[in-house]
């Protein structure tokens, strides 16, 4: 199965946005989301007092098929925090305007409720 997916996937035309037809492979996506602070000291020893870092949203999503990640950042200030909808929402984006059309997605994520265990993703 693998070997056909690799086939078919270095026939497609990957200089255009995404394939338009549907390709009878299956395409596995990896995804997690993270909050970073910035700005950021690996080197700092204590935390910082009388400051607050700003905060940002990271979500990765990564096509393993032809190896191309997005990172979605969201700001604190337009933060929506981390629950099922924002995650589904993003994910569905990078499907739909960086995925391939593929007949059979598998969705690889830890094992966090807002990523994974919640009936949109179910």
């Amino acid at each position: 199965m693998l070997k056909r997916t690799n086939n078919a996937i270095k026939k497609l035309d990957l200089t255009i946005e995404r394939p338009v037809n549907q390709v009878e492979v299956e395409v596995n996506y990896s995804f997690n989301y993270a909050q970073l602070q910035y700005p950021s000291d690996s080197l700092q020893p204590g935390p910082i007092y009388y400051l607050t870092p700003r905060k940002c949203g990271l979500l990765g999503v990564y096509c393993e098929a032809f190896r191309r990640q997005v990172a979605y950042l969201v700001d604190e200030a337009m933060d929506t925090e981390k629950r099922a909808n924002t995650v589904v929402s993003y994910v569905h984006h990078y499907i739909e305007n960086h995925g391939i059309n593929a007949s059979m997605i598998h969705l690889n994520a830890d094992n966090c409720t807002a990523e994974k265990k919640n009936n949109s993703f179910i």
